[in-house]
């Protein structure tokens, strides 16, 4: 499970799973063990101009087909919100490298 820090910070998302979560059960997605994702290799390109966190995150989930979990405790310990505002443009980084810099 990869965990994301916001420099100085708690940690505001958490990455989990493995590719094609949202075909599995919900009970079998539970069960699954916490390990590296080889989507946080993949080549990605986006761009987020005033896009609330959540927004961000989700189009990230749902593009590389990972779960993205924000973490409200983490948010609200940073004084953020699901709706704190994300700038990122980026073109042919890998997904790793986006979710670092969009926490920034």
């Amino acid at each position: 499970m990869l965990r994301a820090f916001l420099v100085g910070m708690a940690i505001v998302l958490s990455i989990g799973g493995t590719r094609g979560f949202a075909d599995e059960p919900k009970a079998k997605q539970a069960e699954a063990p916490a390990k590296p994702l080889p989507a946080l290799s993949d080549t990605t390109s986006t761009q987020f101009v005033d896009t609330p966190i959540s927004e961000a995150a989700s189009h990230l989930s749902e593009k590389h087909k990972v779960k993205i979990t924000l973490d409200d405790a983490a948010l609200a310990k940073a004084k953020l919100s699901k709706d704190a505002p994300v700038f990122l443009v980026v073109e042919g980084i890998q997904l790793r490298s986006a979710l670092n810099l969009m926490l920034r």
